[in-house]
């Protein structure tokens, strides 16, 4: 259902007819109108521009047909009335508003509303004011809907808590069960309906401001404030979690190296060479800086393995040099 059906339906009534004094005034204003001719005409052509539109009273009741405009029309000097309405997008800054959300803490959210009137008669038949009134609605509804949210769904969902107090065109409008039990929270009659309790303020500021002809087009959340307290806490908090992640991955990186030294060690324990080429590699790592002295501290099986080696390669050169006896 588009808006302008929507805001048909809101004012079909039928037309009031003027009564003997009305037609006599009309009639006198035409004789008016036509004695002061072609001056009368400054007074009664209405120009209406294409963003506007123009509510017509005569004699105090509107005209049939509803809003006129945009372009040139007629008035009727002395019995018609022009009121013009500018029918394009408006935005209004909702003040900071303190919110006690559902988890028992207090906090400060500013908003801002943008609403664009669909229907000019009822927003000039129906209400005083539409702006402000709708201003002041949305104000109230962002402190309800807040109220039921905790302080992680309010400071983390914004674009969801957004989006659900944004009018949309529902075939839900006008189940007032259905809002009463949200506010008092039974979800349970909310599925029963059939309505899907997400959506559950998607269109409690289009139940309200459609009898004015305002439709609400977006509502966002500019600012959360926090007490001073709970900003502090929040900083603790958050710099215990990010300790005790940054110990748990220290952790974890020690068990992985301590698991790849035992499979290293297990490795070059099965081969005696092994553990030399490692002995070697270290020593040129240590002869690689600038030291005038080196200490090689030498354990006791490597010497002794140093001096069998040594006895075997003389034992091989004397075997070799030495003729066999006859």
């Amino acid at each position: 259902m588009d808006s302008n059906s929507r805001g048909k339906e809101g004012r079909e009534e039928p037309e009031a007819e003027l009564g003997c004094c009305g037609y006599v005034l009309t009639g006198v204003s035409i004789f008016i109108l036509i004695i002061f001719f072609p001056f009368s005409l400054i007074c009664s052509l209405k120009i209406v521009q294409e963003y506007e539109r123009a509510v017509i009273f005569r004699l105090g009741r509107v005209l049939s047909g509803g809003a006129k405009g945009p372009g040139l029309f007629f008035l009727m000097p002395c019995v018609d009335t022009c009121r013009c309405v500018d029918m394009r997008t408006f935005s209004y800054d909702i003040p900071p508003q303190e919110i006690l959300s559902r988890d028992s803490v207090t906090v400060a959210v500013d908003a801002v509303i943008y609403a664009r009137i669909f229907d000019a008669t009822l927003s000039i038949i129906c209400i005083e004011n539409a702006q402000s009134s709708t201003r002041l609605l949305a104000a109230s509804t962002l402190r309800n809907v807040l109220g039921t949210k905790s302080l992680s769904d309010i400071l983390t969902d914004r674009e969801r808590i957004a989006s659900q107090m944004q009018v949309l065109s529902s075939p839900f409008l006008g189940k007032n069960q259905y809002f009463m039990s949200f506010w008092h929270g039974d979800i349970e009659n909310a599925h029963r309906m059939g309505i899907d309790p997400q959506i559950s303020t998607l269109h409690i500021l289009d139940e309200g401001t459609h009898p004015w002809g305002v439709n609400i087009e977006r509502v966002e959340m500019k600012d959360v404030r926090l007490p001073v307290q709970m900003q502090r806490a929040m900083a603790a908090e958050a710099e215990a979690t990010r300790d005790a992640r940054a110990k748990v991955i220290l952790a974890e990186g020690e068990m992985k190296a301590s698991r790849s030294l035992k499979e290293a060690a297990d490795i070059m324990s099965q081969s005696p060479a092994a553990m030399q080429i490692r002995y070697l590699q270290t020593l040129h790592a240590i002869s690689a800086e600038n030291n005038s002295t080196i200490i090689l501290c030498l354990s006791t099986s490597c010497r002794l393995r140093q001096k069998q080696g040594l006895g075997e390669a003389i034992a091989d050169r004397l075997f070799r040099r030495l003729p066999l006896e006859k």
